[in-house]
């Protein structure tokens, strides 16, 4: 049941007189997932939802669809024009309102410009709701940390049995493909009660140059002296299970060239500073932000000279979802001003890629009591070899 006080004890810590939501077309999953509605129920009307905690919550619905929030507590409005639901938002005017719109975090962004023209018409002061999203949907409680954990133990196993099979197939001289792998992988998720969302990523030599390659479209053969990434993310089979993301390193031959060698150190070696930076931060009581860690991060890249070869964030939120609704690792994609907070669960993934190579390590971390923590199994420190 959707929690009212926590939501009103989070609007008034933002110094906001309250937090609307609206949805048409089931087009806003925030805006379902917080108050509960079920995303397969008619939704031919736009309805809204605002909660304030000087005041009972708000319901204003069509008079087509009244019992669209009859689950909700509250008072009950009801519209059929337009200039009618302009005189009930009017009620919130010069109010400073937050709503599912941001600038800079799309993935968070679910109301429409024309929408977004009604509250301002209304007098509605809009500000974004992305730190109160964060607060009810993006932090873990205990449970969740340890269904996380449960993930993350078995994906750290996955690679370990995977890399076993290589070893076996290559020492046989037997045809190793991406899909052969890549189906491996989820044959084990599916052994072990995982779930994912969608295919993971096996990647051999220049395919492993897009961090988006959608493994077996280009499928290679794996021969010997090749680089090979794996990134594979999965949950358990159960309702509130929390997503783990991991990705590994690995080489085809026993001796890893130089320049492979070079790039993986100093990618762990900044996913490692990233670690130490939030640790530190965290440990004395002082905020550090998803922005500041990823600005640091390329910073160090950048002098380097790896600036070209930069194409993503060093993180993204993990919980129920892959990338969740907490803080981001990013300053320059999507980027992210929210604090790092007790409960905030994230990867650490810096990419780098080239023209004819790429690769990332990739750990998740959550904080608890202070600290951060690393979880499911040690981080990759090598390139696995054959």
């Amino acid at each position: 049941m959707i929690n009212t006080d926590r939501i009103n004890e989070a609007i008034l810590e933002e110094d906001l007189s309250g937090w609307l939501f609206f949805n048409f077309r089931h087009r806003d999953p925030v805006s379902d997932e917080v108050l509960e509605i079920n995303p397969d129920t008619i939704n031919s009307r736009g309805w809204f939802y605002i909660i304030s905690p000087y005041r009972n919550p708000l319901k204003i619905v069509h008079r087509v669809e009244y019992e669209a929030l009859e689950h909700l507590p509250g008072d009950t409005v009801q519209y059929s024009s337009r200039f009618e639901l302009i005189s009930v938002l009017s009620r919130f005017k010069g109010k400073k309102i937050a709503v599912q719109a941001d600038q800079n975090l799309t993935a968070l962004s679910y109301l429409d410009a024309g929408t977004a023209e009604l509250l301002k018409t209304s007098g509605i002061i809009t500000q974004s709701a992305s730190v109160l999203i964060q607060k009810y949907l993006g932090l873990l409680d205990e449970n969740r940390i340890n269904s996380h954990e449960k993930a993350g133990v078995i994906l750290y196993s996955a690679i370990e049995e995977t890399w076993n099979l290589v070893k076996d197939l290559f020492s046989k001289n037997n045809k190793i493909t991406e899909k052969l792998l890549a189906d491996f992988i989820h044959d084990y998720f599916r052994k072990n009660s995982l779930e994912t969302e969608h295919r993971i990523l096996v990647a051999f030599g220049k395919n492993t140059s897009d961090p988006h390659y959608e493994t077996g479209k280009k499928d290679r053969t794996l021969e010997e002296n090749t680089l090979i990434q794996f990134d594979i993310w999965a949950k358990e089979k159960k309702k509130n299970s929390v997503y783990a993301d991991i990705s590994w390193v690995a080489y085809s031959g026993k001796s890893v060239p130089d320049e492979y060698t070079s790039v993986f150190k100093t990618l762990t070696g900044v996913r490692d500073f990233a670690v130490s930076m939030i640790s530190e931060r965290i440990a004395k009581g002082r905020t550090v932000t998803g922005s500041e860690v990823d600005s640091e991060v390329r910073n160090i890249l950048i002098s380097k000279g790896y600036q070209k070869a930069i194409r993503h964030r060093t993180g993204h939120a993990i919980d129920r979802e892959l990338h969740g609704y907490g803080v981001n690792i990013d300053s320059v994609e999507f980027p992210d001003s929210r604090k790092i907070n007790s409960g905030s669960c994230f990867s650490i993934e810096p990419g780098l890629y080239f023209s004819d190579f790429g690769m990332r390590t990739e750990i998740d971390c959550y904080i608890k009591n202070k600290a951060l923590i690393i979880s499911g199994k040690k981080p990759q420190e090598k390139i696995l070899t054959i």
